[in-house]
């Protein structure tokens, strides 16, 4: 997970150079990727102990970050030496003051905790997605170490995960889709939570909530300003709307501390549209509770079970999989699509059409989706456009064999032949004869979920993808002098 320091970034566009100099927090700085992007040990997070009373804190706190704002590019000839605590002196008395009393001053003094780092973690919607469950299944190592408050528009499960994990919600009003004149009042309103909650980290996922993030961040005065990329918002939108996200993606490149891929290809993709720093970049893949997952169950079912999990909106292309569907074998599979969204009525009607009323089941939002994968035989998935799918990780962690679209991460998660099979995006044709191949043969099934398994054990299992963002705040958070959190054992 160490940003690749072997490219270098082409871009000498005139327009990107000025923001560069005018918003770069960074401008000035030598970044050192192995050097500085270390975890801070516990013996130097103790030097960084903080006062006790939040309010002067808090006043040091915004006399800290005014300073390095006039610093600038001075920041790295500062003294290295942290400021320390009056308090922390009272242990370097002579012992012998023991006899006096100082010793019980000197056990409170040490008693106390340096204050924990606080990390606000910003996403357009709560709804159900990939980019939500991704934050979701950081909170139970954030939550042990950090400070942490998510912010979204909208109700789901993503809110409900933050009741469970008992962190503080905040709902927003402004921060939602799509693109319009609403997304000015979406700033404000950003900027005016940062100030109320002053996070050390702002790490922002989802392409709306990255763009206003990031600059609402730089305008608060946010150290750290991290964005999750799930998959491009301009390779997954045509025409304006594309070129809109391209453009605005590139103006707040400049402000971004670090961004997240979720995919190597995702990443390839930001450098070569200049969306992305090279030094400033790195993969971590997405991860599921592989130990935690239902596993397929060898039932004696009539006709093979294929199971679908998305929204149903673009880029999820379920009429893609429905034409496939019709193409199978009458009489030769069950099928059920779980979600739901704004194509339900179209898919409703190209079923109908089709006469697959009596095979293919629209099930809407269900909670159970683990045990509806450890129920199946296969799991499609027919998309014009990916990161690193959670649902596809969901059923290899299942046991399912995969068939899906060659687009986005998908290759790096889909093994071809081993774990399933990948196809053209929106080729019916294709995805029908894969499908057709899984549902004829069930030791292919097994062969290939059982890989799959295996798969998503070995380099998609959540305690590595927790680690690697502990291990990331940390470095940032120690480049700053900022209190680190507590190493993941």
């Amino acid at each position: 997970m160490k940003p690749r320091g072997d490219e270098r970034d082409g871009d000498h566009d005139p327009e990107d150079e000025v923001w560069r100099r005018r918003l770069d927090p960074h401008d000035g700085e030598q970044d050192n990727a192995e050097g500085d992007r270390r975890v801070v040990p516990p013996e130097r997070q103790s030097e960084r102990s903080e006062q006790s009373d939040p309010e002067g804190e808090d006043e040091r706190e915004r006399q800290r970050r005014a300073a390095e704002g006039h610093a600038g590019g001075e920041e790295d000839k500062e003294d290295d030496t942290p400021r320390r605590d009056p308090r922390e002196r009272v242990g370097e008395l002579d012992s012998a003051a023991n006899a006096d009393g100082v010793g019980d001053l000197q056990g409170a003094a040490s008693a106390s905790r340096p204050r924990r780092p606080r990390i606000l973690l910003l996403i357009t919607l709560a709804e159900v997605g990939g980019a939500q469950t991704y934050v979701a299944s950081l909170l139970p190592a954030l939550v042990e170490r950090f400070d942490v408050v998510v912010a979204a528009h909208g109700t789901g499960p993503l809110r409900e995960a933050a009741a469970a994990a008992g962190v503080r919600f905040e709902p927003l009003a402004h921060v939602r889709r799509p693109v319009g004149a609403h997304d000015v009042a979406g700033v404000v309103e950003l900027v005016r939570l940062l100030r109320r909650h002053r996070p050390d980290i702002l790490h922002a996922s989802s392409s709306k909530a990255g763009v206003l993030g990031r600059l609402a961040g730089a305008l608060a005065g946010v150290p750290i300003r991290i964005f999750t990329v799930h998959g491009w918002a301009f390779a997954a939108y045509s025409g304006a709307t594309g070129r809109v996200y391209r453009v605005a993606d590139r103006l707040v490149r400049p402000l971004t501390t670090v961004t997240v891929c979720v995919s190597e290809r995702e990443r390839k993709l930001g450098l070569a549209a200049r969306t992305c720093d090279p030094a400033r970049t790195v993969v971590i893949p997405n991860a599921v509770d592989v130990a935690g997952a239902p596993r397929v169950r060898a039932g004696s079912r009539e006709r093979p079970l294929i199971v679908a999990v998305g929204r149903l909106k673009a880029p999820k292309d379920f009429v893609t999989l429905v034409r496939a569907l019709g193409r199978l074998e009458p009489g030769s599979f069950d099928a059920v699509i779980v979600g739901e969204g704004p194509d339900r009525e179209r898919l409703e009607d190209e079923i109908g059409r089709l006469g697959l009323a009596e095979r293919v089941t629209l099930a809407g939002e269900r909670s159970d989706v683990p045990e509806l994968l450890a129920a199946a035989d296969v799991f499609a998935l027919a998309s014009s456009s990916e990161g690193m799918p959670v649902s596809v990780l969901e059923a290899m962690a299942a046991g399912l064999p995969v068939v899906a679209s060659r687009v986005g991460g998908l290759a790096e998660q889909v093994v071809e032949g081993e774990t399933g099979v990948l196809v053209e995006p929106g080729d019916p044709e294709d995805l029908a004869r894969a499908l057709d191949r899984l549902v004829a043969d069930i030791q292919l099934r097994r062969r290939l979920g059982a890989a799959g398994r295996a798969r998503a054990e070995q380099a998609f299992d959540l305690e590595p993808f927790r680690r690697a963002h502990v291990e990331l705040y940390s470095r940032e958070l120690a480049r700053r002098r900022l209190p680190a959190p507590a190493p993941i054992p």
